[in-house]
């Protein structure tokens, strides 16, 4: 089961819908199951995946929930693919597999964790400005292929032995 935290602080931060319905078909044809997660007040990317008209059997839309409980589903994931943010790094700190897709901010400072495990950061290298943090270089992120995330998110998962918590029920 593999988590996909959608929505990030800022629009600027957030991966397209279509390739976040693009990766959700791959991960069903290889018969991974998906939880669509995301913070509370921070919604957009979750409506947006959520009024697709067609998604995978094996994908699961969760309401927003209380910190504590989207962490024990976080923690006993298999992996998560998060777009930059608080879960993201609690995911790390759980050692849980991390793909992270960076836009506009830096990753070699925000994402200083692939040395020490399962945990990876896609980000075409574009840098938030002093004058505008967070808003100038937006397209950054639309630029990640699906491709990419695929080939990433496989390594990681190849790296963990499957789950058997509550993430699948």
């Amino acid at each position: 089961v593999v988590v996909l935290h959608v929505d990030a602080s800022h629009p600027a931060k957030e991966w397209p819908t279509e390739h976040w319905m693009e990766l959700a078909r791959h991960l069903q044809q290889r018969g991974v199951g998906m939880v669509v997660t995301h913070a509370p007040g921070a919604a957009l990317a979750h409506a947006a995946l959520l009024a697709q008209p067609e998604h995978p059997d094996n994908m699961r839309f969760l309401p927003a929930m209380p910190l504590r409980s989207l962490l024990a589903l976080v923690a006993d994931c298999d992996a998560i693919v998060s777009v930059d943010g608080g879960v993201m790094h609690c995911a790390v700190a759980l050692e849980v597999p991390t793909l992270a897709l960076f836009g506009p901010t830096d990753a070699s400072i925000w994402f200083p964790y692939e040395e020490f495990g399962p945990y990876r950061v896609l980000h075409l290298g574009s840098v938030e400005s002093e004058s505008q943090p967070n808003l100038q270089q937006a397209g950054c992120l639309q630029a990640i292929l699906v491709e990419q995330v695929v080939r990433t998110l496989e390594v990681l998962l190849q790296r963990r032995p499957p789950s058997e918590g509550s993430a699948t029920r």
